[in-house]
């Protein structure tokens, strides 16, 4: 009897060990079915809540650094840090470091990157991601030949062609080399293993070499012609950086003066879009400048991600006429990041937009609001550097201030910027 009440028991124990195991099993299965459905729509926004919920309930490294992860892969890079910030008290955090260092990279820090990037060397000088990243660094601070080996080394520890090639043809462009850019991007064209960014990249090269047939064959071909009046003859006349420039940015020696868009030329489109000023250093249609690719990220194209941040596309733009100001509305699938820029015109305001590009109907609709608006002059954008759009909003009579919010996403519409400029 004794024997028996001992097997019962210890059979009970084993049903209610296999209960727990199952139902642990259970919500693990629907973790990840959760997690395989928000990655496949590319809701990054539910995957975060996801991992917050996750974090919450059970401290675990690899669920912090994915958290933290996502969070760098949808640009919040203050979030990324703060949830990896615990990993990092590990001296031996490889992945964690090299996630710091792209975050600090993407902020402009360009010191403390390198700082963060030597440790992950030293605990893996294998990895190719860091030689790349280590590539991307060098390259922004103009130290174009060491940039260059870190690249090859890079590309001996086989990170994807698509990224390395890229780069290395992006800075043969910061040298104006772009006949070695031409034959680092023309191969992967061939072989059809390119993506719409490096496909821009292609394009301008080709027009640097006044290559403009093989340039619009390109447009055709990729169903781009859209983009072709007036694109060809403004690329023409971009110039990258000197090195000393890029050093001159990097170190932070010397501040460009506050921009006036007076000086600062827009692409305006009328009806055979064309150049109505001279262009500044960048200023183009809806191709993006050359941009190196630190790591590649679901949220945009893998093999061409600006050193900046993913450039996010302006959808629509909105603008309404209100009796004490004037509204205008950007919409992105991202939130945008701005910054006012103090001009001496009193009936003009300048925003700088950040990680943005502005394609050829947007500019189409700036140039519609100016001609339907009584108050409004005139609404340009030009290209400041490789991931800032100026915004310039000109008035025919006075304005004192500007109110900017932004509205979250919903069901309804895109993040929208909103830009309230008061007369007076």
């Amino acid at each position: 009897m004794g024997k028996l009440i001992y097997l019962v028991g210890l059979l009970s124990i084993c049903l209610i060990s296999g209960c727990q195991r199952s139902a642990f099993d259970e919500q693990s299965v629907d973790h990840r079915q959760k997690e395989y459905l928000l990655s496949k729509v590319n809701n990054y926004q539910g995957l975060i809540s996801l991992y917050r919920e996750k974090l919450s309930q059970n401290e675990h490294r690899d669920t912090r650094y994915r958290l933290a992860e996502l969070y760098y892969q949808v640009e919040d890079y203050e979030s990324s840090r703060h949830y990896l910030k615990p990993l990092l008290d590990n001296a031996q955090e490889e992945k964690g470091w090299l996630l710091e260092s792209k975050n600090l990279l993407e902020m402009g820090k360009a010191e403390e990157a390198l700082a963060a990037l030597e440790r992950v060397q030293r605990l893996a000088p294998e990895s190719g991601e860091a030689w790349n990243l280590r590539g991307v660094l060098l390259a922004q601070s103009g130290d174009f030949p060491q940039a260059e080996q870190a690249f090859g080394e890079a590309r001996l520890r086989f990170v994807d062609d698509k990224i390395v090639l890229n780069n290395l043809a992006m800075l043969a462009i910061m040298q104006e080399n772009y006949m070695a850019a031409r034959d680092y991007l023309m191969p992967l064209y061939a072989r059809g293993n390119i993506s719409q960014k490096m496909l821009h990249n292609l394009v301008f090269v080709l027009v640097k070499l006044k290559d403009f047939q093989g340039a619009e064959e390109i447009l055709r071909q990729e169903k781009m012609v859209d983009e072709r009046d007036g694109l060809l003859e403004s690329l023409a006349r971009i110039k990258p950086r000197s090195p000393q420039q890029l050093r001159t940015r990097a170190t932070g020696e010397a501040k460009p003066a506050p921009l006036s868009l007076a000086k600062a030329a827009a692409l305006s489109r009328a009806d055979k879009a064309v150049l109505t000023e001279k262009p500044v250093e960048i200023a183009q249609a809806s191709v993006t400048p050359p941009v190196l690719a630190p790591t590649p990220s679901p949220i945009a194209e893998q093999a061409s991600l600006s050193v900046t941040g993913n450039l996010r596309e302006i959808s629509v733009m909105r603008a309404g006429q209100h009796t004490a100001y004037f509204r205008i509305a950007l919409e992105s699938s991202h939130a945008i990041n701005y910054r006012e820029v103090a001009v001496p015109e009193t009936n003009r305001r300048v925003f700088e937009l950040y990680n943005v590009r502005v394609g050829s109907r947007i500019l189409s609709t700036a140039q519609h609001i100016a001609g339907t608006s009584s108050d409004i002059k005139n609404v340009s954008f030009s290209q400041k550097d490789e991931s800032t759009m100026m915004m310039t909003v000109d008035f025919r009579r006075d304005v004192n201030r500007a109110k900017v919010f932004r509205l979250a996403k919903s069901k309804q519409a895109q993040e929208r910027l909103i830009f309230d400029i008061f007369y007076g």
